[in-house]
C-alpha cells in the first residue's frame, strides 16, 4: 500500500528511534521496501523483516511491539486480536469491505475505537506520532487492554458466539425474505 507506506516513512523520519517490523514475504519485497525507505530518507535497516514466529512464542514476541500499524487494504484479523491481547494498541483506517474493516471491529470491541480508528491518512499519521511520543498514554492503554482480558467484549467468547449466531439469523432472514443484501449490524445486548 504505497499511501500507508508513505505515512509510515513520514512517522519514521519524524521519530528517529523507531523501527518497523514486517513479515518477510519475499526477497524482492525486502529489497524494494528498504530501497523505498532509503528514497524517503529513512535508513532501510530500520525496517526489520522476520519470518513467521512459532505459535508457542508468537504472543510473547508480539508483546515487544509498542504500536501495531494496520493496513487499510487488508486489515489485521487474527494478528489484530493477538496484539490487542498482548496489550498493543492497533491504529486502523477502515475502508468499505469486510477484509478492510476487521481491525476496526476488534479495536471497537476493545473500547478504543474513538482513539485508534481513524478516518484518513492524516489522522492515521497524527495518532501514530502521538503514540510514539506519549509513552505514558501507550502504557495506560497497554494496562487497560491487559486488565480488560476478563471483561472487554473483544475477549468474551460467549458474547461473540451469541452475536455471530444473531448475525447469521439476520442474514438468513434477509435471504429468505428475498431482500437485497445489505450491511447487518448486530448490537451488543444491553
Amino acid at each position: 500500500e504505497p499511501k500507508i507506506f508513505a505515512v509510515w516513512m513520514k512517522v519514521m523520519a519524524a521519530q528517529p528511534g523507531t523501527k518497523l517490523w514486517l513479515l518477510n514475504f519475499s526477497k524482492a519485497a525486502y529489497k524494494f521496501l528498504r530501497k523505498e525507505a532509503q528514497r524517503r530518507k529513512v535508513d532501510g535497516s530500520r525496517l526489520v523483516f522476520h519470518s513467521k514466529f512459532p505459535k508457542s512464542s508468537e504472543l510473547l514476541v508480539k508483546a515487544h511491539a509498542d504500536i501495531f500499524l494496520d493496513t487499510p487494504l487488508f486489515n489485521a484479523h487474527t494478528t489484530g486480536g493477538d496484539v490487542l491481547w498482548a496489550g498493543i494498541p492497533v491504529v486502523t483506517l477502515p475502508q468499505e469491505n469486510y477484509a478492510q474493516r476487521v481491525a476496526a471491529g476488534l479495536v471497537s470491541a476493545a473500547h478504543l475505537d474513538r482513539q485508534l480508528i481513524v478516518r484518513n491518512e492524516d489522522d492515521y499519521e497524527a495518532v501514530v506520532l502521538a503514540l510514539c511520543r506519549k509513552h505514558q498514554l501507550r502504557a495506560q492503554w497497554r494496562r487497560s487492554l491487559e486488565d480488560g482480558r476478563d471483561h472487554l467484549p473483544l475477549f468474551d467468547t460467549k458474547l461473540l458466539t451469541g452475536q455471530v449466531e444473531v448475525g447469521m439469523k439476520m442474514m438468513w432472514d434477509v435471504y429468505a425474505g428475498g431482500q437485497n443484501t445489505s450491511h447487518i449490524i448486530v448490537r451488543r445486548p444491553e
